[in-house]
């Protein structure tokens, strides 16, 4: 089955929830949490619109929660978003990780203000 296209005016938010079948809230989440990740990364274009869409589709064929309290939305947090930083690294160390975990972090403040 072949995705459908979408226009390219249609939003970030709106491409995750038809792609991946979250709620709006949940897509608002994963997207902000791409956003933030990206940019405070500065690994300029990753991760992509892709990667939300990924955790989305995870989201829902797991049932889970975009929250930080559900295992099932960190586990995929680290395993989609931490493939496209692995290169971040501070002495030889990986990064991704914890900047994953600062990440999901702030999109939960942001959620709960």
């Amino acid at each position: 089955m072949a995705a459908a296209v979408l226009p390219e005016a249609v939003g970030p938010t709106m491409q995750t929830m038809g792609r991946s079948g979250v709620s709006r809230e949940a897509a608002e989440v994963v997207v902000d949490l791409v956003r933030d990740l990206r940019e405070s990364t500065g690994q300029g274009r990753h991760p992509t619109i892709r990667a939300a869409i990924a955790l989305g589709r995870v989201l829902t064929h797991r049932g889970a929660r975009a929250h930080p309290d559900d295992p099932v939305f960190r586990w995929a947090c680290q395993d989609i978003l931490g493939a496209d930083g692995a290169r971040i690294t501070r002495n030889g160390r990986s990064l991704v990780a914890e900047q994953v975990d600062l990440a999901i972090k702030r999109a939960s403040d942001h959620e709960g203000s």
